[in-house]
Parts: C-alpha cells; structure tokens; sequence
C-alpha cells in the first residue's frame, strides 16, 4: 500500500511540476519615447502566472492603445514610430498624469504560446500635428 501511495504522491508532483510555465519577455523593437515593461510572477499553485504591463514615457494624460498580435510587424506610422506588431487584440488605454500605463491579469497555466505586445500614446498639438510615443515592442512568452 505504502508503494502504490508514494506512486500516486509522485505522479501528482510530476503533474504539478508539468503545469508550471517558464515565461519571460524580450524586446523585438525599439520604440519612440517609450518603454515597456513586462513581469511575471507565480500565482497559486495552479502553475498560473501574473503578467504585469508598465509602460512609461507614454504621452502625460491622453487616449493611445495596447496592441497584441500573433506576429512581428514593420509598420511606419505617422511622426516616425512603427509598430512592431500585427493586430489580433488591443484596447484603448489611458495614460496618467505621468504618461504611464498598467495592466495586470492572470496568465492561464493553459494557455501555452506567445505574443508581441506593444503600448502607444497619441494626441495632437497646437499646430494641429499628430504627436505619438510609442513603446518598445516586446515578445512576451509562456512555455
């Protein structure tokens, strides 16, 4: 009886040791102005991971978007930046009073794979011309 629990005791810590994901994020692009941040931390026992996004150097108090994608991208925008990311889900954002912008969820210990993630800030000057801060894409990855 003692062989068959330690048997079921071992396969329950392989198991658990199998859905603990190794992320980590990497920059894949330079941005203009800004910078991103991505951390993860362990959450539960479960093999979870907490994603926490700050970017900085953003554009003080105006609207601007967080963009996720599948794959790299080299896309010119307006006032020089590119996007270094293809569009599979984003939203908009507001930044604070010190051009800056968090985000934080749960990474499923489910959800295996990567994304590129990039944040930008946009407004218009007194001239009426298009300002943007952009940050530096990232590959952000859970394997």
């Amino acid at each position: 009886m003692i062989k068959i629990a330690t048997l079921v005791t071992s396969l329950l810590l392989t198991s658990a040791a199998m859905a603990q994901l190794s992320c980590s994020s990497a920059i894949t692009g330079a941005g203009c102005g800004a910078t991103l941040n991505i951390n993860f931390t362990p959450q539960g026992g479960g093999g979870n991971q907490r994603i926490d996004l700050t970017a900085t150097g953003l554009l003080p108090n105006v609207h601007g978007m967080m963009v996720w994608g599948y794959n790299p991208a080299t896309i010119a925008l307006p006032s020089g930046c590119t996007l270094f990311v293809d569009f599979a889900w984003g939203h908009n954002i507001l930044t604070n009073a010190q051009g800056e912008f968090n985000w934080s969820r749960t990474w499923p210990a489910s959800v295996t794979g990567q994304y590129h993630i990039q944040i930008g800030s946009f407004t218009f000057d007194a001239n009426n011309n298009f300002v943007l801060a952009a940050t530096d894409a990232r590959l952000a990855q859970c394997l």
